[in-house]
């Protein structure tokens, strides 16, 4: 891209160049790194995201285009890999508060980085789960803005990767059929807002929290399996 660059004449003090690959740049990258995960603040878990099987490389959600990779064509499959993350949740609220003391920055730039930081306030609720025959499994914890509406669930939905329903597949084999539909495609929620919303009755229950009934226990395709679960009514 250099070459071309100085092909085009552009008017470019060369002599201030700075490569990211120079070992003198991410030295810097490296030690603030770590630092991060000396102090804890860099952390590393498994994430669904979009896999291209031709490429072999992550895509981003843009670079998934009706299901299929933007350059190779191949369809996109959900795979859960190792990723490093950052607990940005944790300075959630002093990132917020910087925002405002941003002066010239664009409203509508301000607030795409509040809608990213998503900082909610709530509780976290368990509903314990009981498997086909009675037997007991992992509970299962929803986090909810709005507890007050506990009483209204009639149903829990989980997330085509969620342990929980690859449990639930072991021996029903439309439902691994389903699981294995479900995984193909993007993980963006733009997508999974305007896709035919689908699910199965996974035959677990989960026990209601305060009135200790039973309500189905769905795997369902319409909320980013970061999420983990959802409650509804």
């Amino acid at each position: 891209m250099k070459t071309q660059m100085k092909a085009m004449g552009l008017a470019i003090d060369w002599t201030r160049e700075m490569c990211a690959c120079d070992p003198k740049y991410y030295k810097w990258n490296q030690w603030l790194f770590l630092k991060m995960l000396e102090k804890g603040v860099a952390y590393r878990k498994t994430q669904v995201v979009n896999w291209d099987p031709v490429d072999q490389t992550v895509l981003a959600n843009e670079q998934v285009i009706d299901g299929r990779g933007w350059r190779s064509g191949a369809l996109v499959e959900k795979r859960e890999i190792p990723q490093w993350f950052l607990r940005i949740t944790d300075y959630a609220q002093e990132l917020l508060d910087g925002l405002d003391e941003l002066e010239g920055w664009p409203e509508s730039v301000k607030t795409m980085q509040r809608n990213w930081i998503g900082r909610s306030e709530g509780l976290e609720i368990q509903f314990d789960v009981r498997d086909v025959d009675g037997g007991v499994l992992d509970p299962l914890r929803v986090f909810t803005t709005r507890p007050d509406t506990v009483m209204g669930v009639t149903f829990v939905s989980i997330a085509a990767e969620h342990p929980l329903a690859l449990h639930a597949a072991k021996n029903n084999p439309e439902l691994a059929a389903m699981l294995a539909d479900l995984k193909q495609g993007g993980v963006s929620e733009a997508e999974l807002e305007t896709q035919e919303k689908r699910g199965m009755d996974t035959g677990l229950r989960a026990l209601h929290p305060v009135t200790g009934e039973q309500v189905p226990v769905w795997v369902a395709n319409f909320w980013p399996t970061s999420m983990a679960c959802r409650s509804s009514r």
